[in-house]
């Protein structure tokens, strides 16, 4: 079944590419994995699956350690990128630098501060994305898209962080005009951004999830974040 549903997805991506003049090779498939059992990622890895994304600190190390019983071939186990992308307090900094390859959540200077000096002491350096509040949601975390320039000139003193680009959830909505606004407006927004900081490679833009993501990839998304369409509603 899990392979039956990546397989849909991964259609569905290579049709939205097709519908935006893009290659589907440019879109990056995440699944999401919170409240999915180790066993069951190891199932979407055996079917070609390594890109997986982690919400709580916890779960995800526990999951990584397991993930590797699991599989037992090192070789295999390599090729998995782990990226965490729930809201992390700077505290818990030091369970994600050296185990996670990327920190999509990235929205305040003292968790940037705290992530690069824990980097710095595992002898790392860690790929993050900033995170957008493009919806002005106040539910959601993220840096107000008028913030977004001071922020990234703020990170330069941070050698241990690479910023990649952005990341973005967007309020719920059925309205799929209103949510590929707001998609579109975090690519202009990047766009806006790699002009300015020229130094940087502002690349990535995670957006959409398991009731959008071909909105998204319409609207230039490099990474979408499907959990529901891919393992099914979460038992927690």
């Amino acid at each position: 079944m899990i392979a039956e549903r990546l397989n849909e997805v991964r259609e569905e991506i290579r049709q939205a590419a097709i519908r935006a003049g893009r290659m589907n090779t440019d879109v990056r498939l995440m699944a999401v994995t919170k409240g999915v059992s180790a066993n069951r990622l190891v199932e979407a890895v055996q079917t070609g699956q390594f890109l997986f994304g982690e919400n709580y600190v916890q779960e995800g190390c526990t999951k990584i350690e397991e993930v590797r019983r699991f599989l037992a071939d090192d070789a295999v186990f390599s090729r998995i990128e782990w990226h965490f992308i729930g809201h992390l307090q700077t505290n818990k900094a030091k369970s994600v630098a050296g185990r996670f390859h990327c920190l999509e959540t990235l929205d305040s200077l003292e968790l940037a501060s705290g992530l690069n000096r824990r980097c710095e002491a595992v002898g790392v350096r860690m790929n993050v994305l900033i995170q957008v509040n493009i919806g002005s949601d106040p539910g959601k975390s993220g840096i107000s898209p008028a913030n977004v320039q001071d922020f990234l000139q703020a990170l330069q003193p941070f050698p241990n962080l690479f910023v990649r680009g952005f990341m973005t959830i967007t309020p719920y909505s059925e309205d799929l005009n209103q949510v590929r606004l707001w998609y579109r407006a975090l690519r202009h927004l990047r766009d806006r951004m790699q002009k300015e900081f020229n130094e940087l490679q502002l690349t990535e833009l995670s957006m959409g999830m398991s009731h959008d993501f071909p909105v998204a990839v319409e609207e230039g998304a490099t990474i979408v974040r499907v959990g529901t369409a891919i393992f099914g509603a979460r038992s927690k």
